[in-house]
């Protein structure tokens, strides 16, 4: 009995496949974040400005939960705390922003105002 074509076709692509394994596709893990931006202006000469964030990965009951002054530090303490999770799987980062922006500002457009980009994957 002889192969169709079809079958041929499948048979090469899975040889292929087997001789190349480190191509396979990754799973996808996505991690959800919350980012909060929150103002103590007791001073009003100089309220203070401070970040906090909490993540995890989707329908995950742990998370973690950092805070800083600057943004561009807790994005980055963010991204190198999910670094070893990269390693074996694509991670892909969905934030939420939350807290008080500031007057005439969304949170998104505080956090473009600080020059920092929020990432999409780690």
């Amino acid at each position: 009995m002889t192969e169709s074509r079809q079958q041929r076709r499948a048979r090469e692509r899975a040889e292929l496949k087997a001789s190349r394994p480190g191509l396979s596709a990754r799973p996808t893990r996505v991690v959800e974040v919350v980012l909060r931006r929150g103002v103590d202006d007791s001073d009003p000469d100089d309220p203070y400005i401070s970040w906090g964030a909490e993540w995890a990965v989707r329908d995950s009951s742990e998370g973690v939960e950092d805070q800083e002054e600057d943004l561009a530090v807790l994005v980055q303490h963010i991204v190198e705390d999910l670094q070893a999770m990269a390693q074996r799987y694509t991670v892909r980062l969905e934030w939420t922003l939350e807290g008080d922006p500031s007057e005439g500002m969304t949170i998104a457009e505080a956090v473009a105002a600080a020059g920092v980009t929020l990432p999409r994957t780690v």
